[in-house]
């Protein structure tokens, strides 16, 4: 009987450990992320500020809603629907300024990856958005459920980044995905020859 329970324990504790490495994998599935999505986004906001990064004057963080969604954050309203529990962003107040900080919450960690997927692909995320700026960077990063999209100057970019990985443990983030660049002078998205206005001067 001994040897019975010894050997159903040992079977029990193989498929705890099995279990526990399907789900670390790079934080494919865990995260030490914890609050509400627009907490977190508020968290990101505070952490560039804390980095010692100047960034424009932002507006508080508004729910991001299926009808805007392809606008706001690149997801189409039947993918809003199918794939977010819920979602925010945090704007620059003057439309001259390219600067957008979104967090997303997918149903689940797979959820997440695709969502991740359809914002950084042609036809996503939106990077020409603004009307005569462009961001220098748009970057995708997932920890669990969790999804942040970062389109700005490069030093904001990487500093929502960093806080980021910092908040959801550097242990449990993808990869970055920096699916967009656009390092400066002269326009080259088009025939009209018109100069490309790079994140505008901060006014302190």
């Amino acid at each position: 009987m001994k040897k019975i329970i010894c050997t159903v324990l040992c079977i029990l504790m193989i498929a705890t450990l099995v279990a526990c490495a399907g789900t670390g994998g790079g934080g494919a599935s865990q995260t030490d992320l914890t609050g509400t999505t627009d907490g977190i986004l508020l968290e990101i906001v505070d952490g560039i500020a804390l980095a010692g990064v100047e960034t424009p004057f932002v507006m508080p963080p508004l729910m991001v809603h299926p009808e805007s969604s392809e606008f706001d954050i690149g997801l189409s309203t039947d993918d809003f629907n199918r794939l977010v529990f819920d979602a925010y962003t945090s704007l620059a107040a003057i439309s001259t300024f390219a600067h957008q900080i979104s967090v997303i919450k997918a149903n689940s960690a797979a959820d997440a990856t695709e969502i991740m997927n359809i914002i950084s692909s042609n036809g996503g995320f939106d990077a020409n958005k603004w009307v005569c700026v462009w961001p220098q960077n748009a970057s995708v990063i997932r920890s669990g459920e969790y999804v942040l999209l970062a389109a700005s100057r490069n030093d904001i970019v990487d500093a929502a980044i960093n806080t980021f990985t910092t908040l959801a443990g550097a242990g449990n983030v993808s990869s970055v995905n920096r699916f967009w660049q656009h390092e400066g002078g002269e326009w080259d998205g088009g025939d009209d020859g018109g100069i490309g206005i790079l994140p505008a001067p901060i006014v302190p």
